[in-house]
């Protein structure tokens, strides 16, 4: 500087190529502890260089030493400006340059937040990482009768750069899973479209999250309790009084030590609970005895000595038979009275001591005499006559040949135990004797049925399938009947569908909603149609998607859970209807993997706007048709070129 010249506030700098080289410094202020830099005019700024960095409150900072500052407290992170939502999954499409088209048309959802035009979004979690970024949405997407387009995304300006992306951080405000954290871009020596892009959560409102058992409101965790078995007593965690109950308690896990001296009831003791080894020695006394309880078996040999029966105590009941010997007696003790009738056997007679006069008239009776004693001598003529023949003593050796004749046979007199086996012949029955009710149930097979000239039936034929079969076995030669089912829902109220974007059964989660078939029916694939109506307001496009969901059988025959059929996906876009509209929607669809027996098939439908109404009324029908996999089936086999 050679020279300087202060002119009331305007302060001017030459150097040494004169005048034409000046800079203007005005300094001015309004008051005594303000001063205010201003070049030629009040809209040109001027520059201070070579200024100390501060070291006190007050002093100017320079650029430097703010930078430094900044880049301490962001331990080094680019700050970019937050994003609307982060996506959870891969959002198929072609990246060209910086502009990702998507696959499919309709607007994209990500975390549940619906992307609008010019929104900002993070996707990280593209199949292809090089794909990943932090994009504008450009072009919304639709779906709708002839506005069909897919959504656009370019990379933001502030992140369309290598440069850009090295370490940058961003905030998420919204979505289910991701509002309200942050993410930083880890790739180092990054190459944009070359190297992967990859984002690493390093902040979140909530990083404390509430596992099993626990909630949690703001910083405040809390237990969860059912407030039967467990509850919160003066701010601690305590079992409730009365909260275990028998099925809380495991198997044998209830010891001696653990149940209270004379607490067990007779009420708790089960039926024969009670065993030998659980019983105290010396424990039964007399008064624990039940009457007429102590049997024979119960007392032990040589226990009863005679001091033990008291006078008079073994009476005739006592005695067991055979146990009066003859040394017991005493003499003269056997008197007339003593002797049971019929006590007196042959062998106690001595010989010729029964004599005529000994024998009363009529004392003979039939178990007095000897079986096969009564000779054909010894009957009188005409003395064997009908009353005198036991039943059954009649044998075919005391009939004569011929001697049967059919005056002699009673009438209802044969039964079935009188035919031999294979002894009706066609020729021994009536024409016209075997009548309906002659005939067992289930008798009459497909083997005793003869081939048919024709057939003609008046009403309802009920059969699990009909074969046809022709010469030759050719496949036009025979055909399987179809089975099919048909079910029906008449919606006296409507049943509401939330646009929620979640798949609701028509008719609620219950085996009525579904067409169902048995084990026994053996279908494994089938054909179904359905037709149903909804009722929609709103002014947004609706979208609407349904599905059938199939329930099979388990080799052990046991219906297993429903589970959706996804593949089979159909979707009905463009209700926009401001007022309430009716329509009648249907579905149609292949469902069985050809294999495993099915067991139930039921509708699910869906739709997205959350402010539209919609609702099924009036009904439903769903017809499964079904072919059972063992009648009508022509085997081919195809071999080389040629098929047999």
């Amino acid at each position: 500087m050679s020279r300087s010249k202060l002119s009331n506030q305007d302060l001017k700098f030459y150097n040494t190529s004169g005048e034409s080289d000046v800079i203007y410094a005005k300094i001015k202020g309004s008051s005594t502890d303000t001063l205010i830099f201003e070049g030629a005019t009040s809209a040109t700024k001027i520059k201070l260089k070579n200024v100390q960095d501060p070291s006190a409150s007050g002093e100017v900072a320079t650029y430097d030493w703010v930078n430094t500052k900044v880049n301490e407290l962001s331990n080094g992170l680019s700050w970019k400006a937050p994003v609307k939502a982060k996506s959870t999954a891969n959002l198929a499409g072609t990246l060209t340059g910086n502009v990702l088209t998507c696959s499919s048309d309709g607007q994209q959802t990500l975390d549940g937040i619906a992307i609008s035009l010019n929104d900002r979004v993070l996707l990280a979690s593209q199949t292809d990482q090089t794909q990943n970024g932090i994009y504008n949405c450009t072009t919304t997407g639709d779906v709708g009768r002839g506005s069909d387009e897919p959504a656009v995304f370019s990379r933001a300006g502030d992140a369309d750069t290598s440069t850009d992306l090295k370490a940058c951080a961003v905030f998420v405000e919204q979505g289910t899973l991701h509002a309200d954290t942050a993410y930083v871009q880890t790739t180092d020596s990054l190459v944009l479209g070359t190297s992967n892009v990859v984002f690493a959560q390093f902040s979140s409102a909530g990083e404390v999250v509430a596992g099993v058992g626990l909630s949690k409101s703001g910083n405040t965790l809390s237990a969860n309790v059912d407030d039967s078995t467990l509850e919160i007593e003066a701010g601690s965690l305590v079992v409730k009084d009365l909260g275990i109950t028998a099925d809380k308690i495991a198997t044998n896990t209830i010891t001696g030590s653990q149940i209270q001296d004379a607490s067990i009831l007779a009420s708790e003791l089960a039926d024969d609970s009670v065993i030998e080894r659980t019983i105290l020695n010396s424990a039964v006394t007399s008064n624990k005895i039940n009457n007429s309880a102590v049997t024979a078996d119960k007392i032990l040999d040589s226990a009863c000595t005679a001091d033990k029966i008291a006078s008079n105590a073994i009476t005739t009941i006592k005695i067991l038979d055979s146990n009066i010997t003859a040394s017991k007696l005493a003499n003269d003790s056997v008197e007339t009275d003593k002797i049971l009738d019929s006590a007196v056997t042959a062998s106690k007679v001595a010989s010729g001591a029964i004599t005529s006069d000994k024998i009363g008239d009529g004392q003979v009776s039939t178990n007095k005499i000897l079986d096969s004693n009564i000779t054909s001598a010894k009957l009188a003529s005409n003395s064997v006559v009908s009353s005198k023949i036991a039943s059954n003593q009649i044998l075919t050796t005391h009939v004569a040949n011929n001697q049967i004749t059919t005056d002699l046979i009673a009438s209802d007199q044969i039964n079935s135990g009188h035919l031999k086996s294979n002894s009706v012949t066609e020729g021994k029955i009536l024409n016209g004797a075997v009548s309906a009710d002659k005939l067992a149930n289930n008798s009459v097979t497909t083997s005793k049925i003869g081939t048919l000239s024709g057939l003609t039936v008046n009403g309802i034929i009920n059969a699990t399938s009909f074969v046809a079969t022709g010469a030759g076995g050719e496949s036009d030669g025979g055909f399987g009947l179809p089975k099919c089912k048909t079910l029906s829902i008449n919606f006296t109220s409507d049943q509401s569908i939330s646009g929620d974007d979640t798949y609701v059964t028509i008719g609620t989660e219950s085996s009525l909603s579904a067409v169902s078939f048995a084990y026994d029916d053996n279908i494994t694939t089938a054909i179904c149609f359905s037709t149903y109506r909804v009722k929609h307001t709103g002014t947004n496009n609706t979208t609407i998607s349904s599905m059938y969901e199939i329930s099979y059988y388990n080799e052990a025959g046991v219906q297993q859970s429903y589970s959706d059929v996804t593949t089979q996906v159909q979707t009905i876009a463009g209700l926009s209807s401001a007022s309430t509209q009716n329509y009648l929607l249907g579905h149609q669809a292949g469902l069985g993997d050809g294999s495993t027996r099915i067991a139930g098939i039921r509708l699910r439908i869906k739709h997205d706007v959350v402010s539209d109404t919609l609702a099924l009324t009036d009904s439903l029908q769903i017809s499964a048709i079904a072919i059972d996999d063992t009648s009508g089936n022509i085997n081919r086999t195809y071999n080389a070129g040629s098929i047999s």
